[in-house]
């Protein structure tokens, strides 16, 4: 490359009116983020004593509501499920987690798709599994 050509590359002028377009819109009052400090001390006071915690003990099934038939299920509605499945497995509640993955699989076209629904059909198989070794006599 000669001294002409480098020159028009880096000879680039940007004028003012370019940076007026390109500058960030100054910040109105509704942009603005809101202040952590919103909650007054009263509030907080009342909010920590009626705090409970979300205790899980398997009973997360019960309150899932999966949506129509058809109807693909959102991500979260996926991983809700996943994880309500995993938590009966966990805690060897096998013919639950396979009552309740029936009627979660079997939606139809729509409902639970691609990766997650071979993993929740794996966990299908497995729980099947599972209550055929407590029947044969195994006990795990």
């Amino acid at each position: 490359m000669d001294d002409q050509q480098a020159a028009l590359l880096l000879g680039i002028d940007l004028s003012d009116s370019d940076n007026a377009e390109t500058e960030a819109p100054a910040e109105s009052e509704a942009n603005k983020p809101e202040s952590r400090m919103v909650q007054s001390a009263e509030t907080f006071e009342e909010v920590r004593r009626t705090y409970r915690p979300k205790v899980e003990n398997g009973e997360i099934w019960k309150t899932l509501q999966l949506g129509p038939a058809g109807v693909p299920a959102t991500k979260a509605q996926g991983q809700a499920v996943m994880h309500a499945v995993e938590e009966l497995y966990f805690l060897r509640r096998y013919a639950e987690a396979r009552e309740f993955l029936k009627t979660a699989l079997g939606r139809g076209d729509g409902g639970i798709g691609g990766e997650l629904r071979a993993v929740l059909e794996g966990y299908e198989k497995r729980c099947e599994e599972r209550l055929a070794e407590q029947v044969g006599g195994k006990e795990c």
